[in-house]
């Protein structure tokens, strides 16, 4: 009976040194782009880079702030949805776009404009503002002291 498989009687086949080259260079690039990227690189460099959002923690006695937005209607100041079926943009857009918010509060016009839109049978909204809420943490929970810093603030003509 053979000792032998079929699989250990084929000889190998070597590569053409053009495939080799090729090969080795992209292996090159990718590895140097990952290094260069993990070194020196922020999120617009992914996939060479890694995300920051992820690569960082928080200090069990910090805190955590959260970015929120709130609409004045008949019922006064209440929680407004920061997403796109509301206003339009999700909370990460309006973080980056925060400088210009608060810079300019009559951007947040635009915000309410959209939700109208959007929600048509919805009470109107005469004003919008920008909160940055701090929970406090210690040992990595919660305190119950939560800090609220009013950022922009528009009121409808």
């Amino acid at each position: 009976m053979p000792t032998s498989t079929p699989a250990a009687d084929v000889e190998p086949v070597a590569l053409p040194p053009a495939s080799r080259s090729w090969r080795v260079a992209v292996t090159v690039l990718l590895v140097v782009g990952a290094v260069s990227g993990t070194l020196w690189g922020y999120d617009d460099w992914w996939p060479l880079a890694p995300m920051k959002m992820y690569a960082t923690s928080t200090d069990p006695d910090g805190v955590v702030t959260v970015l929120t937005l709130e609409a004045r209607t008949t019922d006064g100041w209440t929680p407004a949805p920061l997403t796109p079926g509301s206003v339009g943009i999700n909370r990460a857009e309006a973080e980056g776009q925060l400088p210009r918010l608060v810079a300019d509060p009559e951007l947040l016009g635009d915000l309410a404009a959209t939700h109208a839109r959007l929600a048509p049978g919805g009470a109107p909204w005469t004003g919008l503002r920008v909160v940055r809420v701090a929970t406090v943490l210690h040992d990595g929970g919660p305190t119950g002291e939560v800090r609220r810093e009013t950022l922009a603030t528009w009121t409808a003509p």
